[in-house]
């Protein structure tokens, strides 16, 4: 009979909870589209260890399935810092969207618009401090 280590064993399900735990395209459509998917969406949106392309993928979903709630409460989440680098990385691509005219009134120039609400609330919050 042949045994398993257990070392060997724990590694196998940390490999397996790595491979688990990565956020895709795929998974992202459907998480547009389940109840629970919400929440992923933000959860990968706040999630500093997701690449920025899926961060960005994530908060445009919620845009794309009119969540406007758990995408304010995303950057609400996140460190300062953090938020401003997906601020950064998010806008030309919501600009594109505007100009595609896609979205629909949810997307484009709404999702522009909040962001720089979430923008100058950030000044207004470093305003405040200094």
């Amino acid at each position: 009979m042949h045994t398993v280590r257990p070392l060997t064993l724990m590694l196998l399900l940390i490999l397996l909870a790595l491979v688990g735990c990565s956020v895709d395209q795929e998974k992202i459509d459907l998480w547009k589209t389940t109840e629970n998917g919400p929440k992923k969406l933000a959860g990968a949106l706040i999630d500093p260890d997701q690449p920025m392309e899926i961060r960005c993928k994530a908060a445009i979903a919620l845009i794309e399935i009119n969540n406007w709630d758990l995408y304010r409460e995303s950057f609400q989440k996140m460190e300062k810092g953090d938020a401003q680098k997906v601020i950064a990385a998010l806008a030309p691509q919501l600009a594109l969207l505007e100009v595609a005219g896609e979205g629909r009134g949810v997307g484009g120039q709404g999702a522009v618009l909040e962001l720089a609400h979430l923008v100058g609330h950030a000044v207004e919050e470093d305003a405040v401090v200094r």
